[in-house]
């Protein structure tokens, strides 16, 4: 049986993910490419004829000179044919067809076989299109195929013309490289003859002038465009009275776009912390519900207790975030495939470069309001490494929902129930201080990390706004599924583990309950535990917050979820109630062996502005490790984030006590 390896190329958003699932059937692997953290798609294609072929769907670049990781691992694959590959599927689309043009005359100048597929083929006509893909092929020497949205119906149709393309997959007779001349402008490339040479050359920095070389190549591939692209492509005047141009008087406004914006992202917060409630809740009963049956029909001892406590709560606090992973990225890919996502990047781009961010970068920090886990797993739609890199590092700082439970409890007992001017709470006050500080700080940390990880050019903002459209709803499933499995089985497996050992810390014990020697001793109370003992360890260097090793142990559990700060307070003071009234009553009656609250007012600041900062929560971590791929940014956030809070909180504590 033949198997045949194709690679799957084209610039970015021009619709490569909606003809690698037409030619797979919906049926994909992902994986990484070796030795980076950019995502690899594969499917496997039975042709016709009995062969098969594997479809590798490259990740989008302009061009084969790499700006971020994920062009680089393009180039990458596309430098290393033969070897690596029988040909190439080179997707453009109509609206970008000449900007497209690069990229492929660059390929056929590496000597590639090349099928040429142009999307959006069933909007010709409603754009006023018309594209001569006879003359369309005698210009670029390579097979041209016209494809639609509508195409899951053409799937057959596409093998056979796929299947006809790899019995004789020919390399292009086209040399556009020689037709540049760029030997006589350069001297230095004199000795270099083929094109892949100059590619490998210039990627080395071999050579001097190297961005003018560059430069200069991809002014004249455009000149030689120009020469035959009014031959290929017609296209009728329009007044822009169409939906898109009707649309994009507001959605581009001034004004109202941005009103727009935030009202689409007030719809997507509220989806995410509200109607995502409902499912978590379900979620949360159903582990109780397990917990108790289980709990029913085992024997009480430490396996029991690890399946319960460690591994079930682990997998159920994996669980309990898919809702709002899946009504976050429902709202992302929607905006994305709509074409709308291009008119975000355009409003708030300029305003978010000074921060090492992009216009891309908007939707994540504001989803980080909700969950700081689906907010990263959304910095997936900004292309550069770089400005998604920053953007992961700032989203903790956001206030998340998972704070609240411990904003709540601290600002009823510090916080007097009073009111400024007559109406404004002082309760109600804080909390929205807290928030504010939370996005500040998140802007802060971009423009420290932009100064810290300076390019040697800034990029400026290049990119083609996509007329707007409905997304073919299997396309749309596909990737709405693939991200949420990407969460479960990536990050999920990272928090059930630290899940487990956080529940061995809190379990087991150097002592047993009456205090003998006795090594991993179970079960113990948390005061004599690993975590109690190691909280009472702290105890010096935490003091001068005001925290004593009570509130120690609390912070340390809430590293598997801020809001278990408080159920952990509760069960140390003995609290039956778990209702937060009945939980500040008890730590307001608290008090230090020299007669004063444990919780005065310096105290609950400095716990207030140190969650506020700090990074308490290893679900985060998980998913920061798995996007990026290395622990290094992980711990490098949680350390610096702690270090801040504890600053922070520090000088609060010592200022107002």
């Amino acid at each position: 049986m033949k198997k045949y390896k194709l690679l799957l190329a084209g610039n970015s958003n021009v619709g490569k993910s909606t003809l690698f699932n037409v030619l797979t059937g919906l049926h994909k692997q992902t994986g990484n490419y070796p030795g980076t953290t950019v995502t690899k798609s594969t499917g496997i294609v039975k042709l016709p004829d009995g062969s098969v072929a594997e479809i590798i769907d490259l990740p989008g670049t302009e061009s084969l000179y790499p700006h971020s990781a994920d062009e680089e691992v393009a180039v990458k694959e596309l430098m290393g044919f033969p070897e690596n590959a029988d040909a190439v599927i080179y997707v453009a689309d109509i609206d970008g067809l000449k900007k497209n043009l690069l990229l492929l005359s660059q390929i056929i100048d590496l000597k590639i076989p090349v099928l040429l597929v142009v999307n959006k083929a069933d909007k010709m006509k409603a754009k006023g299109v018309e594209i001569d893909t006879k003359a369309l092929e005698k210009h670029l020497g390579v097979p041209v195929v016209m494809f639609g949205q509508k195409a899951f119906n053409r799937r057959k149709e596409l093998l056979q013309i796929l299947r006809d393309f790899l019995k004789n997959p020919r390399v292009p007779g086209k040399d556009f490289y020689s037709s540049l001349r760029l030997n006589e402008t350069f001297p230095e490339l004199k000795s270099i003859n083929a094109y892949r040479e100059l590619v490998k050359a210039v990627h080395k920095e071999d050579l001097p002038d190297v961005r003018q070389i560059i430069k200069k190549e991809i002014i004249r591939r455009y000149h030689l465009f120009n020469r035959f692209f009014s031959e290929i492509y017609k296209r009728q005047p329009q007044d822009r009275t169409d939906l898109t141009g009707r649309l994009d008087r507001v959605f581009l406004h001034p004004l109202w776009g941005y009103a727009v914006f935030f009202t689409l992202m007030f719809l997507m917060f509220q989806s995410v912390y509200q109607l995502a409630e409902y499912p978590m809740n379900t979620i949360d009963a159903l582990y109780h519900r397990i917990s108790v049956w289980l709990s029913g029909v085992l024997s009480g001892n430490v396996l029991t207790d690890l399946l319960i406590n460690g591994l079930l709560s682990g997998i159920f606090g994996v669980l309990i975030f898919v809702p709002q992973i899946a009504f976050l990225f429902l709202f992302v890919i929607l905006m994305e495939k709509t074409g709308y996502m291009s008119r975000v990047v355009y409003l708030t781009d300029r305003w978010l470069k000074p921060f090492g961010m992009s216009g891309k970068s908007l939707v994540p920090l504001i989803s980080g309001t909700a969950c700081a886990v689906p907010a990263i797993m959304a910095t997936r739609s900004i292309e550069t490494r770089r400005e998604r890199l920053i953007t992961m590092l700032s989203i903790p700082f956001t206030t998340c929902a998972a704070r609240l439970p411990v904003y709540t409890v601290m600002i009823a007992l510090i916080i007097p129930d009073q009111t400024l001017w007559g109406f404004v709470g002082m309760k109600g006050l804080t909390l929205f201080s807290l928030y504010v500080l939370g996005f500040v700080s998140a802007l802060i940390t971009g423009l420290v990390l932009n100064f810290r990880m300076q390019k040697r050019s800034a990029s400026p903002l290049i990119m083609l706004m996509p007329d707007y459209h409905w997304p073919a709803l299997k396309d749309w499933f596909v990737d709405w599924v693939d991200k949420i499995r990407s969460f479960v089985f990536g990050a999920g497996k990272i928090i059930v583990a630290f899940s487990v050992v956080l529940w061995f810390l809190g379990t087991h014990g150097p002592k047993d309950e009456k205090g003998n020697p006795k090594i991993l001793a179970y079960p113990v109370a948390l005061e004599t535990s690993y975590l109690g003992q190691f909280g009472k360890f702290i105890e010096p260097a935490f003091r001068p917050l005001g925290f004593d090793w009570k509130i120690d142990i609390a912070v340390l559990s809430s590293f598997a979820a801020r809001e278990i700060f408080i159920s952990t307070l509760a069960t140390i003071y003995s609290v039956e109630d778990d209702h937060p009234e009945k939980i500040v009553e008890r730590l307001r009656s608290e008090r230090r062996p020299d007669g004063t609250p444990v919780f005065d007012f310096a105290t609950g600041i400095a716990v207030l502005l140190f969650y506020a900062f700090a990074l308490q929560c290893m679900s985060t971590l998980a998913v920061i490790r798995q996007e990026t791929g290395s622990w290094k940014y992980a711990l490098a956030a949680f350390v610096f984030m702690t270090g801040t809070a504890y600053l922070v909180a520090l000088t609060a504590y010592q200022i107002l006590a």
